[in-house]
């Protein structure tokens, strides 16, 4: 299992996209976001691409499937697809 988290820390929103699922979520100035990830071989592969000061896309390649941390516990994308 491979966590992730991601923390916004400027003064306006930024969304955070995962993909291949195309699940969006918006962190709010000292909003923080974790996912957990379930991936395909011995080490994981993902990229994180930054389009302006707004919008990050993070994708997870050859992972089965994610989770979001929330307050410790993983709740499956399928059951939290977006905070928006």
């Amino acid at each position: 299992m491979v966590r992730i988290a991601f923390s916004n820390s400027s003064d306006s929103a930024v969304f955070v996209q995962v993909d291949p699922w195309a699940c969006l979520y918006k962190l709010e100035k000292g909003e923080s976001i974790e996912f957990a990830m379930k991936c395909h071989g011995s080490e994981p592969s993902f990229t994180i691409d930054e389009y302006d000061q707004r919008n990050r896309i993070l994708t997870l390649v050859d992972c089965e499937e994610f989770f979001v941390v929330v307050n410790g516990r993983q709740i499956h994308w399928e059951e939290y697809p977006s905070n928006i």
